[in-house]
């Protein structure tokens, strides 16, 4: 339910996702790159009073650039996955 004190950023990136045509829909990269994921990647953004240490500004660039494998991310493209069953 959204109320007057919903954050506006919510509300604008829900707008953007809950759009009827897909094609018009915001989704991929275009979506992680909306301004209400930004205090993800800001290294002093703290929640429950601990800094977020999960995600990084250089797993954002990996995903804004098509998530390609990175020698120093403990990421792993979904074809390798299928390819060692």
């Amino acid at each position: 339910m959204l109320t007057h004190s919903t954050d506006q950023a919510a509300t604008d990136l829900l707008e953007k996702v809950l759009v009827y045509r897909p094609s018009e829909r915001l989704h991929g990269p275009s979506f992680l790159a909306d301004p209400y994921f930004d205090d993800l990647f800001n290294v002093e953004t703290m929640r429950n009073g601990k800094m977020l240490d999960t995600i990084t500004q250089k797993d954002r660039e990996d995903a804004l650039n098509g998530d390609r494998l990175d020698s120093d991310s403990g990421s792993v493209q979904l074809s390798d996955s299928f390819n060692n069953t």
